[in-house]
């Protein structure tokens, strides 16, 4: 269907890949379980990041013969196999840090009256907690976590659980038992956020490339969810960045959060104690629930008009 003006004539790869390590266009059956192999290797290597698969029409009707090949041999097979051969300039090879940026971090350090230490997901989904731990014991800093993820009320990947939760239960559980002090910006306030036609088209009118690029991308996002009732496409990553710069705009209850990591239907689920006659023995998490929409976006878009 590309080429005739359907659907599927967004440039999706073309708009997306500022932004993501890299992505691809599947016009064969046969390639796309290869695809899917490559890019989740590439995803979750170095320093992970987003990989977009754009599937054609016609290739999502399609049936092949699929043979399953576990996974500790993904890395030896197909494509994902031919990319590791050639490791020694691929973006596989987990990075080294620049000795210099760890000199000029270490200094920093020093020179701060009050450091404080803020940690975000990257620590959970490396399940880097006990590495944080002993940096933080060594810097004698008090230590924030500010967690993008999970919700009081519902879930979006499944009725119960958050897709970032969801993703590793048992991480966000060590998280949330850490005693460290915990900001939890979930969909109950994320949903909130919703950037609306009206303003990725005033984004848009902005004049500069970063407004056009919101547009195409929320654009492309709202076909997906405006069949599911929602008036925009909510801002899951931008809650916590603002909270942490303007936390006045929010409003919260400190409350008893866990994670269920055992039961199959309400895996990843984050239990609260919010609106419940039997209470957690402990208050670990300070739970947002409401912002100033308004306030957001304005503060929203005068970073965007700024940009390039």
């Amino acid at each position: 269907m590309l080429g005739k003006d359907a659907f599927q004539e967004v440039d999706i790869t073309g708009i997306s890949m500022p932004i993501t390590k890299t992505n691809y266009l599947v016009r064969d059956v046969d390639k796309l379980a290869d695809t899917v192999r490559e890019a989740f290797g590439i995803a979750r290597s170095g320093r992970p990041g987003p990989v977009l698969i754009d599937i054609t029409k016609d290739v999502t009707a399609a049936k092949v013969d699929y043979e399953p090949i576990p996974q500790e041999k993904h890395s030896k097979t197909g494509a994902l196999g031919k990319l590791i051969r050639r490791s020694s300039t691929s973006s596989l090879l987990r990075p080294e840090p620049d000795q210099k940026d760890i000199d000029i971090l270490v200094d920093m350090i020093k020179e701060s009256k009050k450091p404080m230490l803020i940690c975000g997901g990257g620590v959970t989904r490396s399940r880097a907690h006990e590495e944080f731990r002993e940096f933080a014991r060594k810097v004698d800093a008090p230590v924030a976590i500010t967690l993008m993820g999970g919700a009081a009320v519902g879930g979006n990947v499944t009725p119960a659980a958050e897709f970032n939760i969801y993703d590793d239960p048992d991480a966000a559980q060590i998280v949330f038992k850490s005693g460290v002090p915990l900001v939890m910006c979930g969909l109950d306030v994320t949903m909130q956020a919703e950037l609306r036609p009206a303003d990725w088209d005033e984004m848009a009118a902005y004049g500069n490339r970063c407004g056009g690029l919101v547009r195409e991308l929320f654009a492309c996002a709202w076909r997906s969810v405006q069949t599911v009732g929602l008036t925009g496409v909510a801002q899951h990553d931008s809650c916590p960045v603002l909270y942490l710069a303007h936390p006045e705009l929010f409003e919260g209850k400190m409350a008893g959060v866990f994670v269920e990591t055992q039961a199959e239907i309400t895996l990843g689920k984050t239990v609260t104690d919010l609106q419940s006659d039997k209470k957690f023995g402990q208050k670990n998490a300070f739970v947002l629930l409401k912002l100033d929409r308004e306030a957001f976006m304005q503060i929203l878009k005068d970073c965007i008009r700024t940009l390039p």
